[in-house]
């Protein structure tokens, strides 16, 4: 991806100085804190084009779609079937897996794909595989609890989705962290969430309780 070009590999050359290197393509020396080598031209005119592609893609298209459902937003509402009238067909794709007035719902999940994969490149692989954890577990407690899809089936269909993120993700950290303490506060952090979603009543009832004492 675009994001990609901002990963630096850093080698320590045993003196406090490091060598750094573009992570995507390692014949490419790079800038940063402590490098001791000068950056490729050819590095600074990617950073470059990158910066304009990240203002262009990763926040203009959030915006955008954010525009856009917001200027039919009357029409979207309204609607009496998943892809409304004759008006809104060229957008309905856009929200149709959303209930009226959960429309915006799209761009949050916009938003969580470019996370998931711009964000994510400009960290360390431990640090990618805790927040891009801790980023589908929001989502889906998110999803879950505001209900936004358009029938109970599209809900389902979703969190089992999320679910299977989440368990690819976990087993991920797993194996990374070779059965830590972390691992396991991770597992156990998951089943709780879990148990939300196999007996959403009985949490609700229990959070219910709490706030009432």
């Amino acid at each position: 991806t675009v994001c990609s070009t901002f990963a630096v590999s850093e080698f320590d050359n045993g003196d406090g100085t490091f060598d750094c290197f573009m992570t995507a393509d390692m014949s490419m020396t790079a800038s940063g804190p402590g490098c001791t080598v000068v950056a490729d031209p050819q590095y600074e005119a990617l950073i470059a084009y990158a910066s304009i592609m990240v203002a262009v893609w990763v926040f203009g298209m959030p915006l955008m779609l954010f525009f856009l459902l917001f200027s039919k937003r009357h029409a979207i509402q309204a609607r009496t079937t998943r892809k409304g009238g004759r008006d809104l067909k060229t957008i309905a794709f856009l929200f149709q897996a959303f209930k009226p007035g959960y429309q915006y719902l799209a761009v949050l999940d916009l938003v969580r794909r470019l996370i998931l994969t711009c964000f994510l490149a400009l960290l360390s692989p431990p640090q990618q595989l805790l927040t891009a954890l801790a980023i589908c577990m929001l989502y889906v407690v998110a999803h879950r609890e505001m209900g936004g899809f358009y029938d109970g089936v599209t809900d389902v269909v979703a969190l089992a989705c999320s679910y299977e993120i989440k368990v690819c993700i976990g087993s991920l950290v797993w194996l990374h962290f070779n059965v830590s303490k972390v691992s396991h506060f991770l597992l156990l952090s998951n089943l709780a969430v879990l148990g939300m979603l196999v007996r959403p009543k009985a949490y609700k009832q229990t959070w219910a309780a709490i706030l009432a004492e």
